[in-house]
């Protein structure tokens, strides 16, 4: 186990593997205020991002999602017009079996 803070940070390219998604990506939540990262940099440098384990699962953990209730499908039921006053229902077929 690393002992040094900063050696066990992430960088965005480490993130954006971890995640599968593009570095752009991760600056965007680190711009965008998301995320919160150290910036490692000298002045007039490029930015040096590192984000903390502790960062990593608070962000991961707002952005999870959870299963909603899905309303459950009815079954299908297939009508025929009777020609005379209306359709009249000819079969019903159990949820999750096709038409066919």
């Amino acid at each position: 186990m690393e002992t040094d803070p900063v050696k066990s940070m992430r960088t965005p390219p480490q993130l954006a593997e971890r995640w599968g998604v593009a570095a752009d990506k991760v600056l965007y939540f680190i711009d965008s205020k998301q995320l919160v990262a150290l910036d490692l940099s000298m002045k007039g440098e490029r930015p040096r991002y590192r984000i903390s384990w502790k960062e990593i699962r608070r962000f991961e953990k707002t952005r999870a999602t959870t299963i909603r209730n899905v309303k459950k499908k009815k079954d299908a039921v297939m009508y025929v017009w009777n020609g005379v006053d209306g359709y009249d229902e000819v079969k019903r077929i159990p949820k999750g079996k096709s038409m066919r």
